[in-house]
């Protein structure tokens, strides 16, 4: 399984809301009425959030638990350049971020088959 212990996940919300072209405020209406941006803003500088805050908030932005507690940025803002360079940045940004969530379900469903196996050898 990928080692998540150092991610900072209320870090990868933000990155994530930044990339999304959502503001603090439109996330926190998304996320219900007990929400408010200071509460949005609160939660980006958590280090560990809890799960089921990290449902809502993977809910409000239409990605898996999983892409938040594994985003690496690099990554995505590298895809995001290739596409500015060429001045189609804000056509792709959407579908290069669907791209980018669509691999990264695929890996880490590869990782999770990978610790299936790993688990399954071991029992026996």
């Amino acid at each position: 399984m990928i080692d998540n212990s150092s991610v900072h996940q209320g870090n990868n919300i933000r990155q994530i809301r930044e990339l999304v072209g959502l503001r603090q405020q439109q996330l926190a209406e998304r996320l219900g009425s007990n929400w408010n941006q200071q509460k949005v803003s609160l939660l980006e500088k958590k280090q560990k959030i809890k799960p089921h805050i990290l449902q809502t908030v993977s809910s409000a932005l239409d990605i898996s638990v999983e892409f938040i507690q594994y985003f690496d940025s690099r990554y995505a803002r590298q895809l995001l350049k290739c596409g500015s360079r060429n001045g189609y940045m804000q056509q792709q940004t959407s579908f290069l971020l669907q791209k980018i969530i669509e691999l990264y379900e695929k890996l880490l469903e590869s990782e999770r088959e990978k610790y299936r196996i790993t688990q399954y050898l071991e029992s026996l």
